[in-house]
């Protein structure tokens, strides 16, 4: 549901666009691995939403890519 009310909101922003999404599984290792393969094969990736557990990890990932503008981060939970 949160997902659905997401992308429902990001209809009023029709500059903004939903590349990919993924399933953490609660877990920090894998979001860590998942959004660190992301930065890597994606360069225009400029935010991401996590709406569950598993923030802690792929916040981490996007830290450690040291890009010159760190994509803006959303989370719940």
């Amino acid at each position: 549901m949160r997902i659905e009310g997401f992308r429902g909101e990001l209809q009023r922003y029709p500059g903004m666009r939903v590349l990919e999404t993924v399933e953490m599984f609660d877990d920090e290792i894998t979001s860590y691995s998942v959004v660190r393969k992301l930065l890597e094969n994606n360069s225009a990736i400029d935010a991401f939403f996590f709406s569950a557990g598993g923030k802690e990890g792929g916040i981490r990932a996007i830290v450690e890519a040291g890009r010159r503008k760190t994509p803006r981060i959303v989370t719940v939970d």
